[in-house]
């Protein structure tokens, strides 16, 4: 028989929320990239390739702070050649294959373990409020979205979330309200209707209460700086995406 919730849908973030994208993964994302990229054969060391990885990081942090986000593979693979450039690198005709790699290693990073894929397929039985079954969607600050569709796609999570709403696909990033209203008018849904699950205070927490949605702070994995010291969550805390029924509960 089917449980009720309080609200209709269910918005997750993807990071270190459905799937743990902590130090490892990154370290794994940074080794497949420069492996697939075909930097060894232009004699380019992987020391200098995280070198360079670093320097566009830094100026991919520096633009969030100063405007809207605008980042994609593109963008990232030719500051990391530019980079690559002031050590005199041969990087002549790389960027088609770096743009590519990209793509191929972040993907192969990105693993739905079988709990939270088990945890959406249990909210889904649910109802909510309106006496509809409960919905589920995706917001997510990402830079690559042929690569978190991939990665959806591969473990079937795409066919239990829509909408699938990725800042760099829409041009708006997490905190800003906007991006939780495309995933809210998507739904057809009002926000005081709509939980969304995730793991950064001021990014999901924040950002998702200023929306008008419900938020649920997970800390099922380690997020650097997370929680925040002195800042006390004024929304339910959660360490498994299954106390989400109880949380929840209508």
């Amino acid at each position: 028989m089917a449980r009720d919730l309080c609200v209709d849908a269910v918005v997750f973030d993807l990071g270190n929320t459905l799937l743990p994208f902590g130090t490892a993964e990154h370290d794994e994302f940074i080794e497949r990239w420069y492996s697939l990229s075909g930097s060894t054969t232009r004699g380019i060391s992987f020391d200098l390739f995280l070198e360079a990885y670093q320097e566009m990081v830094d100026e991919e942090w520096e633009r969030r702070r100063t405007s809207s986000w605008e980042s994609d593979p593109l963008w990232r693979s030719k500051e990391l050649l530019s980079s690559l450039q002031k050590s005199d690198s041969d990087t002549e005709g790389m960027l088609p294959a770096i743009v590519t790699s990209h793509t191929d290693a972040f993907s192969e990073c990105l693993r739905f373990p079988a709990p939270s894929l088990e945890a959406m397929e249990d909210l889904l039985t649910m109802r909510g409020p309106s006496g509809r079954k409960v919905r589920l969607a995706l917001v997510s600050n990402a830079m690559d979205g042929a690569a978190i569709r991939r990665s959806l796609k591969r473990s079937g999570a795409d066919l239990m979330l829509d909408p699938i709403v990725i800042s760099q696909e829409v041009g708006v990033t997490k905190p800003h309200e906007v991006i939780f209203k495309i995933a809210t008018d998507a739904l057809g849904i009002d926000p005081r209707s709509c939980a969304y699950v995730g793991d950064r205070f001021e990014i999901d927490i924040i950002g998702a209460g200023r929306a008008g949605m419900v938020p649920v702070y997970t800390r099922q994995y380690e997020t650097p700086g997370e929680p925040l010291k002195g800042v006390e969550v004024q929304a339910p805390t959660i360490r498994s995406l299954d106390e989400l029924p109880i949380v929840l509960g209508g």
